[in-house]
């Protein structure tokens, strides 16, 4: 698409470039793919400077496409709901439903607020949704995916939500079925923000780089929020590793919305989700210290590169676990020497805390370090 913005004198009032004002801008629809007899929202932003634009004109055309071929899947949107937060920022937040029977591809999920005319006045893409998903009816309920889209813009004329899709029958995925999630714990803190805690297990063969999306439903089964997470580490085969969804968008520092939560489910998606070919080390901890009070768990400490390689950098997971030993936060961070060399027998400091909510005494918890490190 291109487009022009003009002002009452015919002068163009985009943005300037490298040598002074555009004639025009080009972008893409929000979807990749447009199926036949479907559409797409667009959405092209730009600060106005706080100028008066009450006399600009906006032109769009379509100015290039390709075609290909496809086979849709199936989906519909269920258990959404409109929400605006504190903040102003629109969010559309559902679930996406498989209705093939065969696995699909979510290429793109897009969603816009209409108008009483049936005018777009508000649209943007999907980033927090599975984009793999089994076929309709799956046992494990991986053919459905929790979704959020936020939206910016003058939407306080809007009269409804629509949505968009760009989902293709899909493989199934080599991978699929190779990964077990179990939900240990999720609550939410003194600054009203909800966390959300799993443990992984690779029972395959592969070194798999995960990825995740967790939903969170209300209890008539509406979907609250969503958020997309990765594995801190790569989970070698046989190996736990623990996991943590600490920033769910929509509902974040929200008192009213994390009040409803009443249940939630963690995703693999298996679409983001990878054999790691690299080599990885794993190193362990020295030297820590911790500290605790209101609401978090603290520990500092060293990293030892034992390894007989030179590393680039080091990923530490802090883990606490319940006097049941269940996980119960954990937290994780990245190390990257000053130098860009993480030497063989070389020391890195580390600083980690996990949240806890308030009041919960972690006197009787105990923690663990995860530590792998990535070698040239």
């Amino acid at each position: 698409l291109t487009l022009r913005v003009t002002d009452s004198n015919g002068d163009t009032v985009l943005p300037a470039d490298d040598v002074g004002p555009m004639d025009e801008a080009t972008f893409n629809p929000l979807l990749y793919t447009i199926n036949q007899g479907a559409m797409s929202p667009f959405d092209y932003y730009y600060d106005s400077g706080g100028a008066d634009v009450s006399d600009w004109e906006p032109e769009v055309a379509l100015t290039y496409y390709d075609s290909t071929e496809v086979s849709p899947a199936a989906v519909t949107v269920a258990n959404d709901r409109v929400f605006t937060s504190s903040d102003g920022t629109i969010w559309l937040i559902g679930e996406l439903v498989n209705q093939s029977d065969t696995p699909a591809q979510v290429n793109n999920l897009a969603g816009a607020l209409l108008d009483s005319d049936g005018v777009a006045v508000a649209a943007d893409a999907s980033y927090n949704a599975t984009r793999y998903l089994a076929p309709n009816g799956d046992p494990n309920g991986l053919d459905r995916t929790p979704f959020s889209i936020s939206l910016n813009g003058a939407a306080d004329s809007y009269v409804a939500a629509r949505y968009y899709f760009d989902v293709a029958q899909s493989e199934a995925l080599a991978n699929a079925g190779d990964l077990v999630v179990d939900i240990t714990n999720g609550f939410v803190d003194t600054y009203d923000y909800q966390h959300l805690y799993a443990n992984v297990t690779n029972t395959g063969e592969q070194v798999l780089s995960v990825s995740f999306v967790a939903g969170l439903y209300n209890s008539d089964g509406v979907v609250l929020d969503a958020a997309f997470a990765t594995a801190p580490i790569y989970v070698m085969p046989g190996a736990t590793v623990p996991m943590n969804f600490d920033y769910f968008n929509a509902v974040y520092g929200e008192a009213n919305q994390v009040a409803l939560v009443d249940h939630y489910t963690i995703q693999v998606d298996y679409y983001w989700t990878y054999e790691y070919t690299s080599a990885v080390v794993a190193l362990e901890s020295s030297n820590e210290q911790s500290d605790s009070g209101d609401g978090y768990f603290s520990l500092t400490g060293d990293i030892n590169n034992t390894s007989a390689s030179d590393l680039t950098s080091a990923t530490v997971i802090l883990a606490l676990y319940d006097s049941d030993g269940d996980l119960y936060s954990s937290s994780s961070t990245s190390l990257y020497p000053d130098s860009g060399l993480f030497a063989s027998g070389d020391t890195l400091p580390f600083s980690l805390s996990v949240a806890l909510p308030s009041g919960v005494d972690p006197s009787d918890f105990t923690f663990f370090t995860f530590v792998q490190g990535y070698p040239q």
